[in-house]
């Protein structure tokens, strides 16, 4: 992640991604290097928590669409929203813009932890909409296959009822000709 001025790029901080099996992954943010599971805990696979500069706790909300940080006011059952992921709008029924993050003048005192932590929850709300995506996929063509089989059987029951049907004797016998088979 950069911040830009006009003549230079500063690195505000990096995040090494886990391998997938287990590991946690990397934040360098401000001088240091901290694992994710000492810096955001995750309460779901949709909500993550940390820790911010004042003591306080914040929470990210993963849904479809955008992610929310919220100020969570032990006190009370109010939560207060410090901002909010907007995805990229094609313009249909309203104005067209781009992706961008808002960030509420309540959170001015720490806007590159904002920027930061979303960055990594943003990657997770993709990662898990994906898998969602693969498991219906994965749940869809078992249950394809399971009708072709079951479609199948079907049909190699009925083919075996008809088939035995045309095996048994009828009491018509031979067309024209009652009694004799």
């Amino acid at each position: 992640m950069k911040a830009s001025n006009d003549k230079q790029n500063t690195l505000l901080g990096d995040i090494g991604w886990c391998d997938g099996h287990g590991s946690s992954a990397l934040f360098h943010f401000n001088g240091s290097e901290i694992r994710e599971r000492e810096f955001l805990r995750k309460i779901s696979d949709l909500q993550y928590t940390f820790m911010g500069p004042d003591g306080l706790l914040y929470t990210w909300i993963l849904e479809a669409k955008n992610c929310t940080l919220k100020l969570a006011d032990p006190g009370s059952k109010l939560h207060t929203e410090l901002a909010k992921s907007h995805p990229e709008n094609w313009g249909f029924l309203t104005k067209k813009h781009g992706r961008y993050l808002e960030i509420s003048g309540l959170a001015e005192h720490m806007p590159n932890i904002i920027v930061f932590t979303y960055l990594f929850v943003e990657e997770k709300r993709v990662e898990y909409i994906e898998a969602q995506a693969h498991r219906r996929r994965a749940n869809m063509s078992a249950n394809n296959l399971n009708n072709l089989i079951n479609s199948e059987n079907m049909n190699n029951m009925n083919n075996m009822v008809q088939h035995d049907a045309m095996m048994q004797p009828s009491n018509q016998g031979i067309v024209g000709t009652p009694g004799i088979y």
